[in-house]
């Protein structure tokens, strides 16, 4: 008999199991005997209020509402779509943010939990949590049909608590494609997707969901893109996207960081050399590890989860802090300490497609920055050292901490300026504001051809 036959039935027998048992598991055993494998973000949402129906909100103003169908959880680390939410927020849209675990981060099972819950996080911006009962990761797999309907039925409920007129849909991931598109057949919403990071190049994202993604960037009304190698490679996959792309990179909140821009460093302290961000796969641990080798009267500070990076070397040199994360207020506070910021990346289609967040965050702190060659560093090229091998890493780090120049770092600071969060949600509403009236327009037709 050919196993072939019968492999996949079982295959995806165990996989229904799984997700069945899973939330049970984790939240009744798991995470009680492990507390700290529990994310910390599974606990801080509770802390905001929760809106109660009925409860007035600040009611639309001629500007759209903007629905968040993210990759990233709000608490978590301060990414892309939680900037651009504040950004947007204060610029005078409502922003809707869907919380991308649909219950993982309830602290109940499905059957004993409220199945919706909506929470007030800042003025203008609310958080929906959608309690699906097979509790799915969400970069695993699709949403079934069943699940993205309850999905786009909870958004259409709190657009309906607060008499939202016009939407539109910011889709992250092609998990979101079905219920966007429900949305939009039932509301008369405008969906853009944002693209910013090579799905294939990250670890434990489906593969339906990396197949997915062509066809999530077809259905959308615009497809922005966070990097210029992102968008290339994107359209040279697909060039009928083209028309429709637009480049709108990351950027930073200078005013976080004016307390770490000082104009010129002491060196009383230790030189201390700085990373702020996640220790995964494509972070450098071996150039980091010898550069603290070769210079033990400097401290190496590393600030971010720890998630996948081989870390070894680095934990047996006394010079290195592993700090673990730390809460996006505090950022500012631990860059004060640094004399020089580096971006320690291995060189893969991942990081070639990145335009790291951290970059301006460095310059808006005014520090010396020592990076491996990325692509969307060379606009910056003399603010920046680059380095190509292990070798040229550490001879540009003592070349940045060498640096006394307050001119350069005022130039870092002004580029900071210009490269903000609110810079980029202005070119955002510009982006939504085109794809509205494509929208429309595409309405009006079909209302004149019926």
């Amino acid at each position: 008999m050919d196993l072939r036959l019968w492999r996949t039935p079982v295959t995806r027998w165990r996989q229904a199991a799984k997700e069945i048992l899973r939330p049970y598991y984790l939240k009744w055993l798991y995470f009680r005997l492990f507390p700290e494998k529990c994310p910390a973000s599974f606990d801080r949402w509770k802390a905001f209020p929760e809106y109660r129906e009925g409860q007035p909100i600040p009611p639309q103003q001629e500007l759209p509402d903007v629905v968040f169908l993210s990759m990233a959880d709000w608490h978590g680390p301060r990414q892309r779509s939680q900037q651009l939410a504040l950004a947007l927020a204060e610029l005078g849209h409502r922003c809707f943010y869907v919380n991308p675990h649909l219950g993982r981060e309830m602290p109940r099972p499905f059957p004993l939990s409220p199945r919706r819950s909506m929470r007030v996080l800042a003025p203008n911006v609310f958080e929906l949590h959608i309690h699906l009962a097979s509790e799915p990761v969400f970069h695993h797999r699709m949403l079934r049909c069943g699940e993205a309907a309850v999905v786009a039925d909870t958004i259409v409920w709190a657009l309906d608590c607060a008499e939202s007129r016009s939407q539109v849909l910011i889709s992250s991931l092609p998990l979101w494609t079905d219920a966007a598109e429900r949305l939009r057949q039932s509301r008369g919403a405008s969906v853009l997707y944002d693209c910013h990071d090579l799905l294939e190049g990250l670890p434990d994202v489906g593969e339906d969901l990396i197949l997915a993604e062509p066809a999530a960037m077809e259905m959308a009304d615009a497809v922005v893109f966070s990097a210029e190698w992102l968008a290339r490679e994107h359209s040279r996959r697909n060039p009928a996207i083209a028309f429709k792309s637009e480049l709108i990179r990351n950027g930073a909140n200078p005013n976080d960081f004016s307390a770490a821009a000082i104009p010129g460093r002491s060196r009383a302290h230790k030189i201390t050399i700085g990373y702020i961000g996640t220790l995964s796969f494509w972070f450098e641990s071996e150039v980091v590890a010898a550069a603290a080798e070769r210079h033990p009267d400097w401290r190496f500070v590393l600030v971010g989860p720890q998630a996948g990076a081989d870390l070894a070397r680095l934990r047996k040199c006394p010079n290195v802090e592993l700090s673990g994360e730390i809460d996006y207020g505090d950022l500012p506070a631990w860059m004060s300490r640094f004399d020089v910021a580096m971006i320690p990346f291995r060189l893969e289609p991942l990081t070639l497609a990145t335009n790291p967040i951290k970059l301006y965050e460095y310059f808006a702190a005014g520090l010396p920055v020592v990076s491996s060659p990325l692509p969307e560093l060379q606009p910056y090229a003399g603010l920046v050292y680059v380095a190509s091998h292990p070798e040229e890493f550490v001879d540009q780090l003592e070349a940045a901490v060498a640096e006394d120049s307050v001119e350069l770092r005022q130039e870092r600071r002004e580029v900071a300026e210009g490269e903000s969060w609110r810079a980029r949600a202005r070119s955002l509403q510009n982006c939504m504001s085109s794809t509205e009236e494509d929208a429309l327009r595409v309405a009006i037709q079909a209302a004149g051809a019926d």
